[in-house]
């Protein structure tokens, strides 16, 4: 229709029409008309709005002063509604004939709308230039119309609705009284919703003191990772308090998320045995509708108890955390939670899992449509740690760009990253840059947790063992104490490598082999410090311990730790050439050249190498097929082909052939 009144507009402009003309033929008529008489046309389109003169003019001659006083009163009350009900348009306007004017206004086809659950929609652009016109008119009403909205919306159920008029009519503790009473203050914190929530309450005047708006103003500087302030307020308000449960349970949830903040896990536990405790007196149908409450009050708790190290109840609490039921209000809180798991997997020595986990959480995050922005950073410090300890440096350094671009503060994410640019200096054999690296977080971060302590010394001794200083790097763990098995590792490589207690070193090392619990990094490197111990890489046992080793590190393709002792190991495997024929996956420099030289095969295709790479890291046919956006079916035509073309027999056959004549490193 455009076209014919000789406008050619772009697809921006027709959507912006369409949007807010809705079908209304006359309409964009006069609004074409309007448009050719523009020295812009396209941008006159695109800018269409209530304030179009063409529309507007039309609008108020011949539909709104064309109705009697009355009904024209009702549409301007009604214009603030997206929504309107008979009896809430009866409470607007303060008389008992809403049904009669809206059903007569729709029959009448006067822009009105009947929907069939009862309610009625104004024409958005009607609406628009209705309100337009109360604003001009009579702008005195509209805070008590707003108001009169929230009060009818809140009594029937509405309470979304009711808040966000409330707001707009500046009865804020009104608005943030709802928002506890239905205990939604995690609203502010995750869901699709949250933004514009945070947005919305960050208008609210200082000057507002209720408690509910106290609680509400706290969580928003929660929500903008300044705890301090929120503590501040928090403190403030408590003593004022109503002794309800709402009230009570959205303090302790604030309270549990400024210790996850602090990286205090008795602030934050004190607070999550609170908030679970007032739950059972907690009305049922608020906390039915707000799911993630209390799994984000134990993402909270076990963030905290991951910055303390007690990884076994942080999982625990995490886990927890991560059983909400999928929805998009909890897509953004169960992502978290997943990828805190992955780091604990990570701490523990297991880097294959936690980038399983990862990479689950992210399809799942994908699923439920949650913005990159809205996930959590502790997805790119597990990427990054798992990428380093394959050997990838790459990979990591790309996770640890993607991780300085966050804004966040969270303590475990500052302590981790800094860990892990640390070790990948390291990796480069630039032990000076990640002594700087922790030089940087010591005071800051360093010194709140004994953890994180442990977390800086253990790898400012891999440091200056790299720089081949054993004594100091004895002398870096001085006072702190190395429980974590990793941590215990890398001790015992300092120990020996300076002479020092060398019984009890071994001794703890032989636990560490024992231990099944001990992740495949933590236990290739105990392994391989064992093997060391040995007169020399002929000897029998240390050979053994080489080959358990390898063992060890396969199914995660595990080579730094191979790496850390290059010299011995690349002795070693001369020694036993056919262990590096059944590890093709090691860095190529540490085989011997018969073992490292590849062999004619019919070329893969890309999609082919893809599907092998995936396979590798050990992701099943469904997983793959998700990753590479492909059906199942197509990911084991693939794997056929890949079969018949390396001429094996099992997904796991191709992984090695393939490593063995290093496909998987093409472009």
């Amino acid at each position: 229709m455009l076209a014919r009144h000789g406008l050619r507009p772009g697809p921006q402009a027709v959507a912006a029409v369409h949007r807010r003309l809705s079908g209304w033929a006359a309409g964009l008529r006069l609004l074409a008309l309007a448009a050719r008489r523009s020295e812009d046309a396209e941008a006159y389109l695109k800018r269409i709005d209530a304030e179009q003169a063409a529309v507007s003019d039309f609008l108020l001659a011949e539909v709104l002063r064309a109705q009697p006083p009355a009904t024209q009163d009702l549409l301007l009350c009604c214009s603030l509604l997206a929504r309107v009900h008979p009896d809430l348009a009866d409470a607007l306007t303060g008389r008992r004939d809403g049904r009669a004017v809206l059903e007569r206004l729709h029959r009448a086809n006067a822009f009105t709308e009947a929907l069939p659950d009862g309610w009625y929609r104004l024409h958005p652009m009607f609406g628009g230039i209705l309100r337009l016109h109360l604003r001009a008119t009579a702008p005195e009403r509209i805070d008590l119309l707003h108001l009169r909205a929230a009060h009818w919306l809140a009594a029937h159920g509405r309470y979304r609705a009711a808040l966000d008029h409330a707001a707009e009519g500046g009865a804020w503790g009104l608005a943030a009284q709802l928002l506890v009473d239905q205990l939604a203050v995690g609203e502010l914190f995750t869901g699709r919703d949250a933004a514009r929530l945070r947005a919305l309450f960050a208008g609210m005047p200082p000057g507002v003191r209720e408690p509910a708006a106290e609680l509400v103003r706290a969580a928003v500087h929660l929500a903008e990772q300044d705890a301090g302030t929120a503590l501040r307020v928090l403190e403030r308000a408590e003593p004022g308090l109503p002794p309800e449960v709402p009230a009570q349970l959205a303090a302790a949830f604030l309270r549990a998320d400024a210790g996850r903040l602090l990286g205090s896990a008795a602030l934050a536990d004190r607070a999550a045995r609170r908030a679970h405790e007032l739950a059972h007196r907690a009305p049922p149908g608020p906390l039915a509708r707000h799911p993630e409450l209390l799994p984000l009050v134990d993402a909270d708790r076990g963030s905290a108890l991951l910055w303390q190290g007690r990884l076994t109840e942080a999982g625990q609490a995490l886990d927890a955390a991560a059983r909400v039921p999928a929805s998009p209000a909890t897509a953004e809180l169960r992502h978290d939670a997943l990828c805190r798991l992955a780091l604990i997997d990570c701490l523990r020595g297991w880097p294959g899992r936690a980038e399983r986990r990862v990479r689950a959480a992210d399809r799942e995050a994908e699923r439920a449509s949650l913005p990159p922005d809205s996930r959590t950073e502790v997805a790119d410090l597990v990427l990054a740690a798992a990428a380093l300890e394959r050997d990838e440096p790459a990979g990591a350094r790309a996770a640890l760009d993607r991780l300085a671009a966050a804004p966040g503060r969270d303590p475990v994410v500052a302590l981790g990253s800094a860990v892990v640019r640390a070790e990948l200096h390291l990796a480069q054999r630039q032990p000076a840059a990640a002594l700087a690296v922790l030089a940087e977080v010591r005071d800051t971060v360093g010194r709140r947790s004994a953890w994180g302590r442990e977390r800086l010394a253990v790898t400012a001794c891999a440091a200056h063992l790299a720089a081949g200083r054993p004594q100091a790097a004895v002398a870096a763990l001085d006072g702190v104490p190395t429980s974590a098995p990793d941590s215990v590792v890398v001790a015992a490589r300092a120990r020996l490598a300076a002479g020092r207690d060398r019984r009890r070193t071994l001794v703890q090392l032989r636990a560490l082999r024992a231990d099944p619990a001990v992740g495949s990094a933590t236990r290739a490197r105990a392994l391989l410090l064992l093997a060391q111990a040995e007169p020399g890489p002929e000897a029998a046992d240390g050979l053994r311990l080489l080959a358990e080793a390898l063992a060890a590190a396969r199914p995660e393709r595990l080579r730094r730790p191979f790496r850390e002792s290059a010299g011995w190991v690349r002795r070693g495997l001369r020694r036993r050439p056919e262990l590096a024929r059944e590890h093709p996956w090691l860095p190529a420099d540490l085989l011997p050249a018969e073992a490292a030289a590849p062999q004619p095969v019919e070329r893969l295709t890309a999609r082919e190498r893809e599907v092998l790479g995936c396979a590798a890291r050990m992701l099943s046919v469904q997983e793959i097929a998700e990753e590479l956006v492909v059906s199942p079916n197509t990911v084991k035509t693939h794997l056929k082909s890949i079969n018949r073309k390396l001429a094996t027999g099992s997904r796991r056959e191709a992984v090695r052939a393939a490593e063995r004549l290093h496909l998987l490193e093409e472009d």
